[in-house]
This record gives C-alpha cells, sequence and structure tokens, in this order.
C-alpha cells in the first residue's frame, strides 16, 4: 500500500509581506470611523473569486460572519481582523495602528473557519483564499484598504460515490513550498470533509508520487475498509477535483483492504516507581483487520523500556531510571499510533504533604498551637499514615512525635488527600515536617520545610 501526504486542512499560518500591486476592481466597500480616521475597506469579489482562482464553484459572495485577517508591512504585530454584515459591510477590529505610511502593503487570509491561536498564529479549516497584493493609501483623515483575495492555496476535491465515514487519509501532510506566507504544519490527522448524498467535499492538496501520479487514499471509519486508487496526475493549488468514488460505477477501481484505522491502549498514562513493571494491551479497531501486529517502541530505553506480550496486542514495561518517556504503539499495517506516557520516580516524589492552616498564637520565635497538615497520595494504590514528626530544622532536634489516634483515617486511598493536625510547642524558626507511612508494605518518608 503506498501513503500519500496531504496538504493539511488545518494549518498555521504566517502571513508575510509582499510587494506593492496594480489597483483592481472591487465590488464591496464599507466606511468605518475610529480615532478621528475613516476606513474605506474594499474587498474583491471578482478577481480573486473569479478569474484568478481555478475552482469551478467558487464563492460568489460575503456571507455574514465572514472573517477576513489582515497584516500591513507597518506593523508586523498588529494582525488586524476584518468581519463582514450584510448590513453594514466590513468591520475592522482595531488595537493598534498599523497604517503608519501614506501607502504600504497588505497580506491577507480568508477560510470559511478561521480562528487566532493564543500564540498569535491562525488556524483554519475548509476552503481558504488569500492575497499578498493587497494594500492601502492615506487620503486626508481617510484609510483605503484594498484587499484582492486572488490566490486559492488548496484545491477543492469532490468524491461521489462514498460512504458517510470515509476520510482522506495519510500518514503525513507535507509542506507548501509555493506559497511561502502559509506554513503548513505536520500532521497525521485525517482530512476532515462536508459530506452530503453520497459526496464528500474536502479542501486540502494530495502530494504527488515520486512519478508524478496521485494516489487517493480513502478510510472508511466505520468499517476499516480502505480504498486507494492512483491517478496520471498532479494535483494544483486552486483546482477542482471531481473523483467517482468506491461506490460509484467505478467501483472496480479501487483497491480495498482493511487497515487498522485506530489503536486504543487500557493506559495513556501511568507512574511507575523505579524497578515496578506493568503491562500494556492495546485494543485494534476494526477487530477484523487481517494484520493486527503491533511495534512497541520506548522514546527513552535508559528511563523504560517496552518489549512484547505474548499476545500480539500486548507488551511490556519495565522502569529503570528517574524521569519520563513515552511507549508508543505502531500498527505495521497503515502506520496507526497511540502513546502511554510512563513518569518513572521514587516512592517519596508522589507523597506530597503541606500546611494548610494554623491556629495559636506566635510571639517572636515562640509558637504554640495546631498546624492543619494535608497528606496527598499521588501513587496508585492507598498509603497508610504510621507517624508525623515535627523537627527543629536549623538544629535537627525533635520537637513532636504524633502517632495517629484509633479514630483518625490513616489509610490515604490513591490520587486523594487526607487532612490532620499536629499540636507544637516550641521556640522555633523553620520547621521540618517528616511524614512516615506504609507503602505495599514498605516504610518510607516524606518531607517539607515550613
Amino acid at each position: 500500500m503506498k501513503h500519500i501526504g496531504l496538504f493539511a486542512l488545518t494549518v498555521t499560518l504566517a502571513l508575510t509581506l509582499a510587494g506593492c500591486s496594480s489597483d483592481a476592481d472591487f465590488d464591496k466597500q464599507q466606511g468605518q470611523t475610529d480615532d478621528n480616521t475613516k476606513y474605506i475597506i474594499n474587498v474583491s469579489a471578482k478577481k480573486g473569486f473569479g478569474g484568478d482562482t481555478r475552482a469551478y464553484r467558487d464563492k460568489t459572495e460575503w456571507e455574514d460572519g465572514d472573517v477576513i485577517y489582515i497584516l500591513t508591512a507597518d506593523n508586523k504585530d498588529a494582525m488586524l481582523k476584518i468581519t463582514y454584515d450584510s448590513q453594514n459591510g466590513w468591520k475592522m477590529e482595531i488595537s493598534k495602528q498599523p497604517f503608519q505610511n501614506d501607502r504600504g502593503t497588505i497580506t491577507a487570509v480568508y477560510s470559511s473557519n478561521i480562528d487566532m491561536n493564543a500564540d498569535g498564529s491562525l488556524s483554519m479549516s475548509g476552503d481558504v483564499l488569500y492575497t499578498d497584493e493587497g494594500y492601502y493609501e492615506r487620503a486626508d483623515n481617510a484609510v483605503y484598504i484594498n484587499l484582492p483575495m486572488n490566490i486559492r492555496p488548496l484545491a477543492k476535491i469532490n468524491v461521489t460515490g462514498i460512504g458517510g465515514g470515509c476520510s482522506l487519509k495519510a500518514k503525513k501532510f507535507s509542506t507548501l513550498a509555493s506559497l511561502s506566507p502559509i506554513a503548513w504544519a505536520d500532521s497525521t490527522d485525517v482530512l476532515p470533509f462536508n459530506y452530503e448524498n453520497g459526496t464528500a467535499t474536502y479542501f486540502g492538496m494530495i502530494a504527488p508520487n515520486a512519478d508524478g501520479t496521485t494516489t487517493v487514499e480513502l478510510v472508511d471509519e466505520f468499517t476499516g475498509m480502505t480504498y486507494t486508487r492512483t491517478f496520471n496526475n498532479a494535483m494544483q493549488a486552486g483546482d477542482a477535483i471531481a473523483i467517482n468514488g468506491p461506490l460509484s460505477n467505478e467501483s472496480g477501481m479501487w483497491e480495498q483492504s482493511i487497515q487498522i484505522v485506530r489503536i486504543d491502549l487500557d493506559k495513556t498514562d501511568a507512574i511507575l516507581l523505579l524497578g515496578e513493571e506493568m503491562d500494556l494491551t492495546a485494543t485494534i479497531v476494526p477487530g477484523n483487520a487481517p494484520n493486527k501486529e503491533i511495534i512497541w517502541t520506548s522514546s527513552n530505553e535508559n528511563i523504560a523500556t517496552v518489549t512484547p506480550g505474548e499476545a500480539s496486542n500486548t507488551a511490556h514495561v519495565k522502569a529503570l531510571a528517574k524521569g519520563t518517556a513515552v511507549i508508543t504503539a505502531t500498527a505495521a499495517d497503515g502506520g496507526e499510533t497511540a502513546t502511554c506516557k510512563i513518569e518513572v520516580g521514587e516512592v517519596s516524589d508522589y507523597v506530597k504533604a503541606s500546611v494548610t492552616t494554623f491556629a495559636g498564637m506566635q510571639i517572636n520565635n515562640w509558637i504554640s498551637g495546631s498546624f492543619g497538615i494535608r497528606v496527598e497520595n499521588n501513587l496508585s494504590e492507598t498509603i497508610r499514615l504510621t507517624s508525623i514528626q515535627v523537627y527543629n530544622a536549623d538544629t535537627n532536634e525533635l520537637l513532636v512525635n504524633a502517632y495517629p489516634s484509633d479514630d483518625i483515617d490513616v489509610d490515604i486511598e490513591s490520587n486523594t488527600s487526607n487532612a490532620y493536625s499536629v499540636d507544637i510547642q516550641a521556640r522555633c524558626t523553620n520547621f521540618l515536617f517528616v511524614i512516615n507511612f506504609l507503602y505495599q508494605g514498605k516504610e518510607y518518608s516524606s518531607n517539607f520545610i515550613y
């Protein structure tokens, strides 16, 4: 089975700057006043949607809520958002003043689903339109913003004769090098799609094979069936691709196989103590995949090793050193993966205690009162509190050796905490609290200074 790369539909955009262009015709215009400056926003719906893009069914008009993000050459840190309103046209959100010269270049991008991430990058899905020929001009107290949305960096792929659970699949999405403002992130996700009446619509790019052909791979998430077909031509940005799918009259031209489409592990994270071991079990979807071989690997074999178990879907993990390792299960046929994060430490690393309250009095270094102590157990099994000792942290003098009374709950279950109190009368500046407990029949201690 040959696997293909896709240009990711969900992308991260780094808007860069381009040279000026000549004027273009625009059919949407809106005036907006802010800080005594009027902004006239023109967005092309002719050149960008009809003449220069190749898709057979272009976006013919703007709709309420459509969003375009723009970036000027004057201020690379001031990305602006404009939103379309059918009643009032385009409205711009201004937080910084990006229009600092009489004329400047603008880069802009539209997507049918677009959001700004916390780091300032843009995530998109669906159709994408882009321009590196935008510009603005100042005249009197007005700024004229011109955006010819004339580039579609994706292809529109319609597959007719397809089940509702079929997704375009790839092992790695590729980088689109022909339009440098767009940085396509690597991904192993399927390409999302819109499905209606036996036809699925995808927006993306399928990377060609080495011989210039293009392989389309469809995976039915319901049945696990994989359909593949190779076409003679390479795909280009802006193309409109119409494909007769595996349920059409061209079904005989599709190769069919059942691959693993998902792996579920019985644990996705685990805490192991030094020397401890555990087993992992993988559940394969679909269960009728003929090749159930799983390849097990560890990201750091110095911390945790993994070896295949007796059954093909099991593995044995052993903790060797403190740290973190990721165990990965990979399907030999199809390359699907699942991971389990292993954190290796000592017992005392996972039993924590702290002072939560103090009731009493303090005069200079003399303290008389009751300390509230909370003990937290992050281990995988219950611990039993045996005593709490309090020392003068500066002199190591034992001040209190407190044993739980019969009415105190000394068992602290996994991933829970219990509260205790310790009475102290002493002249001391720094206290060392030592929490003594039993875990799996052995004595351990954890301490902190207060």
